[in-house]
């Protein structure tokens, strides 16, 4: 999950600040590819440390909590985007939040 946040932070400014259709349109498949990844490896940790008689319940609240963040996040990008679309400072945002993300992770990890 570090290594997903943290390519994001990355590649998420370098490929969306430019604005241009090309390298947009390869963000934003490579950041599905990450919050797949992200997903996944969230999966991995829940079906490993939830007892079996939890981990149906767990699952589908954590797919229930997944989706309305993602329709969440879409809203309210649509509600901060100038009539253009074209916001660099919230390209920015995202990718200090995905950077915060992983530091966080890392700080969590060096801790277990």
């Amino acid at each position: 999950m570090t290594v997903c946040t943290a390519s994001a932070a990355v590649l998420e400014p370098a490929l969306g600040l430019t604005f241009a259709p090309v390298p947009f349109l390869v963000a934003a498949f490579l950041l599905g590819l990450i919050t797949q990844g992200a997903k996944i490896a969230t999966d991995t940790v829940v079906q490993t440390s939830v007892d079996d008689a939890y981990r149906g319940r767990i699952f589908s609240l954590y797919d229930v909590l997944f989706n309305v963040a993602f329709v969440g996040a879409a809203g309210v990008a649509a509600l901060m985007l100038p009539p253009d679309g074209r916001s660099a400072p919230l390209i920015v945002l995202v990718a200090v939040i995905y950077g915060a993300t992983a530091v966080a992770l890392r700080g969590e990890r060096a801790k277990g």
